[in-house]
């Protein structure tokens, strides 16, 4: 998931825009994820390794 598009305003110029972006939330309240399950391995990387990859 993006991080950026947590920390972008969200402006509604209508009022149905408003009421339904609300409806959602609310609805979203509650609501759980599905576990994941992975078909291949999966490596976790982190700092060095991370950076390593993507060098240019």
């Amino acid at each position: 998931m993006a991080t950026k598009s947590i920390t972008k305003s969200v402006v509604m110029r209508t009022k149905p825009l408003t009421k339904n972006f609300i409806r959602a939330l609310e609805s979203a309240e509650g609501k759980h994820s599905k576990p994941v399950t992975y078909d291949r391995p999966v490596n976790e990387l982190k700092g060095e390794k991370l950076q390593e990859i993507f060098k240019k």
